[in-house]
């Protein structure tokens, strides 16, 4: 389970931490994070139960699709 205690301020307490760190948001992601902030927000990461440390799993990603047009995906499996 991923995810940092603190972050949602709605969150229940825990008795413990979460096993592993929160994961990072895509670039996307962080820029509308960075700009919902600029506006006096507090965007915060949800707890995520993927299976995605980097010793467990392997990742690709894509930033664009045929024709230059604009896709992205990104998928990572248990190894």
């Amino acid at each position: 389970m991923h995810g940092q205690i603190g972050e949602d301020p709605t969150e229940p307490p825990h008795s413990k931490p979460y096993p592993y760190p929160a994961l990072d948001h895509e670039p996307e992601i962080g820029r509308f994070t960075r700009s919902l902030r600029g506006q006096g927000l507090h965007p915060f990461r949800t707890p995520n139960a993927l299976n995605a440390t980097p010793e467990m799993t392997e990742c690709a990603e894509r930033g664009s699709g045929p024709g230059g047009r604009r896709e992205w995906w990104h998928a990572c499996w248990p190894l």
